[in-house]
C-alpha cells in the first residue's frame, strides 16, 4: 500500500514521510545486529572480569601477573565495547540528514531547488578503525555517502543510512527531478531493509535508549554473574 502525498511521488508507508516531505536520518535501529553483539560482549564481559578478580589472590609469579593483567585488559575491553558501542550509534542518529519537499532537497540549513539538482551519485568508501600504530590489524567498514551536484556546487552528505535507503532516495529524487543523473555505485552494497521510525525520534528518546541498552548490559552481566556465582563458582576461578 502506498501513500499519496500533494503533488508528490508515491513512497512505501513508512518511509520517512509525513506533511508532504521524505526526510532521511541515520536510524541506529538498523545496526542494531552490531549493537545486539557488542550487549553480549558486554555481559560476558562482567564475567571475565568477575572470574578475574577472584583469581587475583592465586598469582605467585611473573607468569601469573602476566596473565593476570592480559585477562583485566580483555574484560576491560570487552566491557568498553558493550557500553560504549550503544552510546556511539544512538549519540547523534536523530539528525535528518536530507529532506525532500515540493520546493527542492534540504541539506541543513540550505535548500535546493530540483531545477538545480544535476546530479546524485551514491557511494561509499572503505576506511579503517582501529589504532594507526597496527595498520595490518584495523578492521575496516564501509562509510556511505551521497554527493549531490546542484548548479551552486556539490554537497557530500555522509550516513549509514543509505546503505539501507540509498535507492529510495534515488526514487524521489527522479520523480521530483527527472533530468537529473542518478548514479549507484557499487549497488549490490546498498540493500533496501524495513522501513524506519515514521519520523525521527527526538534527541532525547535516541539518547534515552542508548543509554538503556549500554545499561541493560552492565544489568544482564552482574545478573549473569550472580547466578554463576550462585550455581556454578567453579566456573569463575581462573588458574
Amino acid at each position: 500500500m502506498n501513500t499519496q502525498r500533494d503533488g508528490a511521488p508515491e513512497v512505501p508507508d513508512g518511509s520517512g514521510a509525513h506533511a508532504g516531505a521524505v526526510e532521511f536520518w541515520d536510524d541506529w535501529l538498523h545496526d542494531r545486529g552490531t549493537v545486539a553483539v557488542a550487549v553480549l560482549v558486554g555481559v560476558l564481559g562482567t564475567v571475565v572480569m568477575l572470574a578475574v578478580v577472584r583469581s587475583a589472590g592465586s598469582v605467585d609469579d611473573w607468569f601469573g601477573l602476566f596473565l593476570f593483567g592480559a585477562q583485566f585488559i580483555l574484560a576491560g575491553a570487552m566491557l568498553t565495547v558493550g557500553g560504549l558501542m550503544p552510546l556511539m550509534y544512538g549519540w547523534d542518529a536523530h539528525r535528518v540528514l536530507v529532506r525532500c519537499t515540493s520546493e527542492g532537497l534540504e541539506v541543513g540549513d540550505a535548500t535546493h531547488p530540483w531545477s538545480t539538482v544535476r546530479t546524485v551519485v551514491l557511494g561509499y568508501e572503505t576506511a579503517e578503525a582501529g589504532p594507526e600504530s597496527n595498520p595490518e590489524g584495523r578492521a575496516t567498514f564501509r562509510a556511505y555517502h551521497v554527493v549531490i551536484g546542484t548548479d551552486a556546487g556539490t554537497v557530500r552528505v555522509p550516513g549509514r543510512v543509505w546503505r539501507t535507503r540509498g535507492h529510495e532516495l534515488a526514487a524521489v529524487v527522479g520523480e521530483y527531478a527527472p533530468g537529473a543523473r542518478v548514479e549507484v555505485q557499487g549497488g549490490s552494497a546498498f540493500r533496501p531493509q524495513e522501513p524506519p521510525r515514521p519520523v525521527p525520534p527526538s534527541r532525547a528518546r535516541v539518547r534515552t535508549e542508548s543509554v538503556a541498552l549500554a545499561a541493560g548490559s552492565l544489568l544482564l552481566g552482574a545478573a549473569l554473574c550472580a547466578a554463576v556465582l550462585r550455581w556454578a563458582p567453579a566456573v569463575v576461578t581462573l588458574g
